[in-house]
């Protein structure tokens, strides 16, 4: 992920930020690392969300940022994801 990161992300393809944070988000989540899943889906939502893709076919964070939050103990805040 970090050399797709550095070899794509400066040639201007801004997707990439979108899905390398989701996956590593669902990935730290998976393994029940849930600060860094957060801070992944946040930024993964955030670039979604900047760059249009509103819709969560297109980019499935909120889900698993939803389910994150909760599983932190922040229901009130998953609540508001989805």
């Amino acid at each position: 992920m970090e050399r797709a990161r550095q070899d794509v992300e400066p040639h201007g393809v801004g997707c990439l930020a979108v899905y390398t944070a989701a996956a590593l988000g669902l990935c730290a989540l998976s393994c029940g690392d849930l600060t860094t899943a957060i801070g992944h889906l946040n930024r993964a939502c955030d670039a979604a969300g900047a760059a249009g893709l509103g819709n969560p076919n297109v980019v499935p964070c909120a889900g698993d940022l939803a389910e994150a939050l909760a599983r932190a103990g922040a229901r009130e805040q998953a609540g508001h994801v989805l």
